[in-house]
């Protein structure tokens, strides 16, 4: 069994009909009725049912045929991260985020990096906060972008920039109208905050995690001042004793 042996398997599994596979894989019809038999008999089972003029893939075939697409899909993934190692220009950059960097902070940094190697691909994946990290720590993800910056210790991570935290308020608001507002002002505050897992929520409960600030209650209709905090969006990669943290960081991040 080889991984071109079972690409074959999957093109005759789609047609069904040996000629028609051939033809496609631009190979000949006994050397891929050569390689079924090859599969089968390892296998211990037929795939196909057969009768006089194509092929039936059966349930064992189906259940093969599934894990087959999944096997070469990790092969091809493992490819392009070998060509990535050797090559970052040249390879497939498999990048993670939260939802809200998608809209800005990450076509910015594409298209620079695209400046400097326009053949270098990215595989983009979106969610939330942690599950953004554990696709690092799995190795689905070559690097990632995300805020708050991982706690994880196995992980190295670089500021990229800072921004500013906002309040938002009904205009009738006591604290409306102010230039700032101290986390002790609104700790009392009944805030609209997302699921654990976001890191906008995280960011928030670090910020009302400080001695003496309770942390905001949640929100109950019919009151909605709605409240938003970003901290220091960063990038992290696995780190090794031999990683070198990256140079020239665009800014470095500061308390909120």
């Amino acid at each position: 069994m080889n991984v071109a042996e079972l690409r074959w398997f999957l093109v005759l599994a789609d047609t069904e009909h040996v000629t028609d596979a051939a033809a496609m894989l631009h190979i000949t019809q006994p050397t891929l009725s050569r390689a079924l038999h090859r599969l089968e008999k390892e296998l211990g089972t037929p795939l196909f049912d057969r009768d006089r003029h194509r092929l039936h893939l059966n349930p064992r075939g189906e259940v093969f045929q599934q894990h087959v697409r999944r096997a070469l899909q990790e092969i091809s993934t493992a490819e392009d991260r070998i060509a990535t190692m050797l090559d970052p220009q040249q390879g497939t950059i498999s990048l993670a985020f939260p939802h809200s960097f998608g809209r800005w902070l990450i076509p910015e940094l594409i298209s620079a990096y695209r400046q400097q190697a326009p053949t270098a691909q990215f595989l983009l994946h979106s969610d939330a906060a942690d599950t953004v990290v554990q696709s690092l720590r799995d190795g689905g993800s070559n690097l990632i972008i995300t805020s708050p910056e991982p706690a994880d210790p196995d992980l190295a991570w670089h500021p990229l920039c800072e921004e500013r935290l906002w309040l938002a308020v009904p205009a009738a608001h006591p604290l409306a109208g102010r230039e700032e507002v101290s986390i002790a002002d609104a700790a009392a505050e009944q805030f609209i905050t997302l699921r654990p897992e976001f890191g906008l929520r995280q960011t928030t409960d670090l910020l009302f995690s400080r001695p003496a600030t309770p942390p905001p209650s949640p929100w109950k209709p019919p009151r909605s001042p709605p409240s938003g905090a970003w901290s220091p969006p960063a990038w992290a990669y696995p780190s090794s004793p031999a990683t070198p943290a990256p140079p020239n960081p665009r800014a470095s991040p500061s308390s909120p």
